[in-house]
């Protein structure tokens, strides 16, 4: 089956090849109204999922990472120090900043504001230690393996995006304007300028939305 995959949540690259993958577009409205074939077909409610001839695979950097091997490998370099180097990015901002960006959205005691805050910024300024010096050596970036977009990217770069967007509106925080994040912010510019994010991403006004139960107070 011919099919244009696009993960807008974790995706930042359109591939169209021929593979036997069973992709649904549904209306997923939240996570307390599933639309309810979606729920037939994945339980757990989760997005992105695929449910490749009947096994499912969950989790956005699994499926990523599952498409990516599907097709070959290009976004997972050959090099297994620059492998190495992809997957401790991920691990970082899994393990340090994901977490600070959904706890300052969902802080919901405006008096508790700057310590979460402030701890986002602390953990941002060593994420962007993190990825400079894990970029891969003799390279200018943008991004972490010099022009080679890569699973670091393609896991990382959309929260930013969406946060960027969703934590000026509902916590007044311009994310990349208040905290000196140039690698980072040369990366995100970088995706943002590719087509197919383009054409992939959601509107701002659809992540102010979608977060709503989050940042609302």
């Amino acid at each position: 089956v011919c099919v244009c995959v696009c993960v807008c949540v974790c995706v930042c690259v359109c591939v169209c090849v021929c593979v036997c993958v069973c992709v649904y577009f549904l209306p997923v409205l939240s996570h307390k109204h599933t639309h309810a074939r979606y729920e037939n077909i994945n339980p757990l409610g989760t997005v992105p999922f695929l449910s490749v001839q009947g096994s499912p695979v969950f989790e956005s950097l699994i499926v990523a990472q599952y498409i990516d091997d599907s097709l070959g490998g290009g976004l997972t370099p050959a090099d297994a120090m620059d492998r190495a180097r992809v997957r401790f990015v991920i691990a970082q901002f899994d393990d340090y900043i994901r977490g600070d960006l959904y706890k300052v959205l969902m802080n919901k005691n405006p008096a508790d504001d700057e310590k979460v805050y402030n701890e986002l910024k602390s953990d941002l300024a060593a994420f962007e230690q993190v990825y400079t010096r894990s970029s891969k050596p003799g390279t200018a970036g943008p991004y972490l393996l010099g022009t080679q977009l890569s699973l670091a990217e393609i896991s990382i770069m959309p929260f930013f995006e969406r946060f960027d967007t969703t934590l000026k509106a509902y916590r007044n925080i311009d994310l990349f304007g208040e905290n000196s994040l140039p690698r980072l912010q040369a990366a995100l510019t970088a995706v943002r300028a590719r087509p197919a994010f383009q054409q992939t991403t959601a509107t701002p006004e659809f992540f102010v939305d979608a977060y709503r139960s989050y940042g609302s107070r």
